[in-house]
Formats: structure tokens, sequence, C-alpha cells
């Protein structure tokens, strides 16, 4: 067994408007302010974030081959990973840390709190979402990956490492 500090890291809250926060389930009265959950963050220095946007990189890269050799279920995961590992560098960019939780949503919800520092953020953390709800399906279920569904997963991934490199890119500048 292994010990991971950060997972025993205290949950991290911001405090969002429901206006702007829609997926936050603050449970307050709408146009009220809640504290929201975003799970538990570990602090990371910024200079980390080009690090973390080159294994996006890898793993988008990893996507790439496993599809052309047919392996649908590898492919669809890499992208997945690609996905978390790119919001991940544009977390630590952006806000100096990024989700350990072991609820990947949650790293979707800290995306969120970017706001206007990441032009596009909000859209961006409802398409990692959708990758995210593939997850456990390629991982745990025993059905495989349709071609459709690796393909969806990397024109996704693809789509959101390029957004992340724009972003980590103007904030290392």
């Amino acid at each position: 067994m292994w010990s991971d500090s950060a997972s025993a890291a205290p949950l991290a809250f911001v405090r969002r408007s429901r206006a702007k926060a829609g997926s936050f389930r603050s449970g307050g009265p709408s146009g009220s302010e809640a504290e929201v959950p975003i799970g538990r963050t570990v602090d990371s220095p910024r200079r980390d974030a080009p690090v973390l946007l080159g294994k996006a990189e890898e793993f988008l890269r990893t996507s790439v081959r496993a599809e052309d050799a047919g392996d649908r279920d590898a492919a669809m995961l890499a992208s997945i990973h690609a996905a978390i590992t790119a919001n991940d560098a544009v977390c630590v960019a952006l806000l100096g840390k990024h989700s350990t939780d072991p609820d990947h949503q949650r790293a979707a919800d800290l995306l969120e709190t970017a706001g206007d520092r990441a032009p596009g953020a909000g859209q961006r953390a409802g398409q990692l979402r959708a990758l995210l709800k593939k997850k456990n399906l390629v991982e745990y279920e025993a059905r495989r990956a349709t071609v459709a569904e690796a393909r969806d997963a990397l024109e996704r991934a693809t789509r959101f490492v390029s957004w992340a490199r724009d972003v980590v890119g103007k904030a290392s500048s």
C-alpha cells in the first residue's frame, strides 16, 4: 500500500454565486453565494504547468498511436488522461494548484474557479466533464469502446489540450 500525502489534504472550498456556477450544488437560493466544495487540491508552483502540459501531450500522442493500432479502449483512456492532465496544467498555471480529489469531476469544478483568467474555462470544464463520464465505462465496465467513442474522445481531448497549450503559454509569458 502506498502513501499519498496529497490525499490527506483538506477539502477546499470556493465562494461562488449560483448564477456563475450552475453546475455547482450549493443548495442556496438563486443568486445567493454559498461555499461550494471543489475537493482536495495541492499547491503547485506555476513553473510546473509546462511539465504537466508535456505529460498531457504525451498521453495524447499515446492515444493517437492506440487508435491507429485499433486499440480503442487504450485510445479512449489515454485521451481522458490527456484532458485531465491538461486541466491540471491550466489550473497550476492560473491558480497555483491542481486537484488531487479521487473524483475527477472536482478537477472540472476547480477549472471553473479560474473564471476570467482563462477565456472559455466554463465551456472547457463542461468538455472535461463529458470525457470524464466515459472514464468508468472504459476502465471498469465489461464492454469495449466503439470506434466512434474512441474517435470522439480523441477529438475532444485534442481540442482540450490545444486550448490548454494556449492558456499555459500565455500564463508563462
